[in-house]
This record gives structure tokens, C-alpha cells and sequence, in this order.
């Protein structure tokens, strides 16, 4: 039986190693559902796990921090990202981006990445991820590699404001004409971080908010 993280509100963590949410050394099954985590440092950190579903969150870097770090990869496996909006990363450095994964020689296994909008991504190990339908905000160290290439459905949006009513002030909700609005596939969810059914319209949106007209 899975463990829930879910529907948590968390901000200003901003002591030494203080992250919004975190599983570590050998955490098995967690969902990680309905969060929303920003101004602070790390809003996810994993390390030496497995069968991790992260979903419907709102991952807020606010401009200062990677907003997911993977940690010990080498023994972190089955990671599911699932319409996650995972946002404004530290602007000034290469791997402090939306997802960031550490060093190791061994392929990560049974990672998906399915429906999310994300600052961009660093993965220092070896990765085969299932991707599909998601949003690059930004090009991290991964996307611009020359040989990188996007997955089916995926593209890059850099300007939030094309996406969301109002980042500026954290309003990450989407706005009409949205790039996000049924542009996602079927990952298996039946409602967003905001309880509303998805899908609204003819196919999932992208990101943890399903747009309400």
C-alpha cells in the first residue's frame, strides 16, 4: 500500500538543507499528490528509493532554488512525474533547474515524465525516461544538448506568461488560449492539485491546474 503526501502547503523553508518535501534512504511507494511548495530551498528531494509517484504539484523555485533534486540515483528507481508544474528555477546556474539528477554511471530505471510543465532538466546519470507531452520552460543542461530531442508532445514555452494567469505573483493556474489546455495524454489521474475533474475538455491539460474557463 502506497504512502500519500498530499495536498500539503509549504513555504519560506530556508534552513541549511531544509526541502519542502523529501523521501530518503529506502523510502518505498510514497505519493507525493497535491502539493504546493515554494519560496524556499529544494521544494522535492528523493534519494535511494522506489515506486515514487509524483503528481499534481506545484513546484515553485521562485527564482532561488532547483525545485526537484534526485539524489543517490543509483539506487532511486520507478519515479512517475505526472502534471506537475514545476517552475522558476535559478535563473543564474545550469543545474539548479526544475528536475536535477546527480551523477552516477548506472541507466536510471522506470522513470516517467508524462503532462508536466518544467524549468528545464539536468540529468548528470544515464536516463531513458518514458516521456511525453511536456512543457520545457526554460532549456536546461539536458535540452540543450545537440543531440537531445524533444519526445512526441513536447515543446518549449518560455514565456509563463503564455501559460499561466499570473506567475509573477504565483498564480499558476492556466489562462485562456493556454499552449498547456488539451495538450496532454491520459496518465491514469481523475482530478488536478485543485479537485476539478480531468479531463474538462478532449484530452488532459498539461500541468498540475486542469483550466477552468
Amino acid at each position: 500500500e502506497r504512502v500519500g503526501v498530499v495536498a500539503n502547503i509549504v513555504t519560506e523553508h530556508r534552513g541549511m538543507h531544509a526541502n519542502g518535501l523529501t523521501a530518503y534512504l529506502g523510502c518505498k511507494d510514497i505519493r507525493f499528490v497535491g502539493n504546493r511548495v515554494g519560496g524556499g530551498n529544494v521544494a522535492l528531494t528523493l534519494e535511494q528509493g522506489a515506486g515514487m509517484t509524483v503528481a499534481c504539484n506545484l513546484f515553485d523555485g521562485c527564482g532561488k532554488a532547483m525545485c526537484v533534486g534526485l539524489w543517490s540515483v543509483a539506487d532511486l528507481s520507478d519515479v512517475r512525474f505526472l502534471n506537475n508544474t514545476i517552475v522558476r528555477s535559478a535563473g543564474d546556474s545550469d543545474w539548479e533547474v526544475g528536475i536535477y539528477a546527480n551523477k552516477t554511471d548506472k541507466p536510471l530505471g522506470g522513470y516517467v515524465m508524462k503532462n508536466n510543465i518544467i524549468d528545464g532538466t539536468f540529468w548528470e546519470a544515464p536516463l531513458a525516461a518514458e516521456r511525453s507531452n511536456n512543457i520545457y520552460t526554460r532549456r536546461g543542461a539536458n535540452e540543450a544538448k545537440p543531440e537531445w530531442r524533444p519526445a512526441p508532445g513536447e515543446i518549449f514555452v518560455e514565456d509563463l506568461s503564455a501559460l499561466f494567469v499570473d506567475p509573477e505573483r504565483g498564480d499558476f493556474r492556466l489562462k485562456a488560449r493556454s499552449p498547456a489546455i488539451d495538450a496532454g495524454v491520459d496518465a491514469g489521474l481523475e482530478e488536478d492539485i485543485a479537485g476539478t475533474k480531468v479531463p474538462r475538455g478532449k484530452a488532459p491539460d498539461i500541468g498540475a491546474f486542469e483550466y477552468e474557463p
